[in-house]
């Protein structure tokens, strides 16, 4: 499994500054909000095809519905805007990662491929 990080576009007032995991296996990308989502309440990981990934380089908004959430990825300006609504009474989180780290992270974990041979 290759993986890449997609940092926050602001740290924390700590200073510390919080990453998205991109990690690919097979065909597939997976997002991992765990070192974004540092609460009580973390998010679930999310699996993509890269060809999704790709659409939201192209700045197509991305709507998951799961049983507990629903997670949008939207590309805004030099971003992509992630946010996350609970259906079980919990609070809606919202983060945001550079979105040309993201187009680093699929062309490093190989979805460049896929388009480009």
């Amino acid at each position: 499994m290759k993986s890449f990080r997609v940092h926050a576009s602001a740290p924390k007032t700590n200073g510390a500054i919080p990453y998205l995991v991109l990690s690919q296996v097979g065909g597939r990308i997976t997002l991992d909000f765990a070192a974004l989502a540092k609460t009580t309440q973390p998010v679930a990981p999310l699996t993509i095809s890269s060809d999704a990934l790709y659409e939201i380089l192209e700045g197509k908004d991305l709507v998951l519905r799961r049983s507990s959430d629903t997670v949008t990825l939207s590309p805004q300006a030099d971003e992509l805007l992630i946010v996350c609504e609970s259906y079980d009474g919990g609070s809606d989180r919202q983060f945001r990662v550079w979105l040309s780290e993201v187009g680093l992270g699929w062309n490093i974990l190989g979805g460049s491929t896929a388009h480009f041979a």
